[in-house]
């Protein structure tokens, strides 16, 4: 593809357009230098890749986001060498001369508007009053009949208006912006849960089943009591959570954002699905047993007390029952704009005036707002010593078009997905507070 060089030619737009080619170009030179010949991931400090897939799709994206910039700048300097063509062309044609004849009986008759003429003349009209008057306003002809010269341009002379509806509608260019679907943010739940790395297909763990405390003051000479102590192998399965979409060709190659959009949103749609499933996944393989699914969990209802108060009885519960500290409230947000708006009796609210935000917090717990957590019910718990996500392998990319028929319809699917454990080490250092 040839390239236009004409440094006349570099205007504004064609300055910006080449700048920006020359840096998406240096980024993506920094990148093969960092990798090696090898391409290896580890080694790119510019940008962050989990793994060499990760590196060869970026770099295919950024190959085909440079040819698009590329083409918008052939454009651009095609548009400009039309553009000084026409320019040549013209000033070669000269510009039309018109005649207009001026009669009149007496000096200045012609100041009266009988020169009046349509809008599409009134470049003619302008160049004749500044050639037969003067600045005091004296008419220069010497006779009742002079002939002026004026030059005009042959466009002036066009009585039909020149409209989009003509035939020539304006180009329009897209912002560049793009709205997503209004969907649960993610992750909320997962940032407060402990994380580690696991080798396993199971997390295995001794959960002690059996404390019998039978420690007692002894006489001289007397047997000492006798404790029991019973530990027992609990565990947790690894489960996977994928997702796919397919797309043409046509779309991958074509428009320059999709490969980063698409894996956006399919990681963010993973990301929220172990959300819910570590809040309310129900066990049945292969779903994830979430808190509010295990047996012996606490529970606390709301009766006649205030919501503020059922939460602080549920707080009490995992102290309690439990011997945990809890560290956070989940609740969904409904539930909690009603706690956000209660007010004294004479209208002071409680939790702060509408001019602050006020604290996200209560009883001195953080509180997170999840639509994933059921309505009219909260989740008070000690997450971080009680309970972890075991991640067998993080998020997974994969294109092919291997499947059914997709390589004769020219489809590329890509598929993500991850596996992880989720353990709730001690059941009863969670409650769950009901009827908000």
């Amino acid at each position: 593809m040839s390239t236009f060089s004409d440094p006349i030619a570099d205007t504004k737009a064609i300055k910006d357009a080449r700048g920006v080619l020359a840096q998406k170009r240096n980024e993506l030179h920094e990148i093969f230098e960092q990798a090696g010949e090898g391409l290896d991931a580890s080694r790119v400090k510019v940008a962050s890749y989990g793994s060499g897939s990760e590196l060869r799709d970026d770099v295919k994206a950024r190959s085909t986001e440079l040819d698009t910039l590329q083409e918008s700048l052939q454009g651009l300097l095609e548009i400009e060498r039309i553009k000084r063509q026409n320019a040549d062309e013209r000033e070669k044609a000269g510009a039309a001369v018109g005649t207009i004849v001026h009669k009149s009986t007496e000096p200045g008759e012609a100041k009266d508007g009988s020169m009046s003429t349509p809008a599409a003349l009134k470049a003619v009209r302008d160049g004749f009053m500044e050639k037969a008057y003067s600045d005091d306003g004296r008419f220069l002809g010497e006779s009742k009949h002079r002939t002026f010269k004026i030059d005009i341009d042959p466009m002036d002379l066009v009585k039909t208006d020149f409209t989009t509806a003509a035939g020539w509608a304006p180009e329009d260019t897209r912002i560049g912006r793009t709205i997503f679907d209004a969907q649960r943010p993610a992750p909320q739940v997962v940032d407060v849960i402990p994380a580690f790395p696991t080798g396993q297909s199971t997390v295995l763990f001794m959960e002690e089943t059996t404390f019998t405390n039978n420690a007692a003051e002894a006489a001289e000479n007397a047997a000492i009591a006798e404790a029991a102590l019973v530990f027992t192998e609990q565990s947790s399965e690894v489960r996977k959570i994928g997702v796919s979409l397919p797309a043409t060709d046509e779309v991958l190659e074509d428009v320059a954002q999709m490969r980063s959009i698409i894996d956006q949103r399919l990681r963010f749609m993973i990301a929220q699905r172990l959300d819910l499933q570590v809040l309310v996944g129900n066990g049945t393989a292969p779903n994830i047993s979430g808190v509010h699914d295990r047996s012996g969990i606490g529970a606390q209802a709301k009766g006649t007390d205030s919501d503020p108060d059922a939460i602080h009885k549920g707080i009490t519960v995992c102290r309690v029952t439990g011997f945990a500290d809890p560290d956070t409230v989940i609740i969904h947000p409904n539930d909690w704009q009603e706690i956000r708006l209660l007010q004294t009796a004479d209208g002071i609210y409680i939790f702060g005036p509408p001019s602050d935000a006020g604290p996200a917090r209560i009883w001195g717990l953080p509180v997170v707002q999840t639509t994933a957590e059921t309505a009219t019910q909260a989740l008070v718990g000690d997450f971080r010593t009680f309970s972890a996500l075991f991640n067998r392998r993080g998020v997974n990319v994969e294109v092919s078009n291997a499947h059914a028929s997709e390589f004769l319809d020219g489809i590329q699917r890509v598929r993500m997905d991850m596996r992880a454990a989720f353990v709730v080490y001690r059941p009863a250092a969670f409650t769950e507070v009901t009827g908000l």
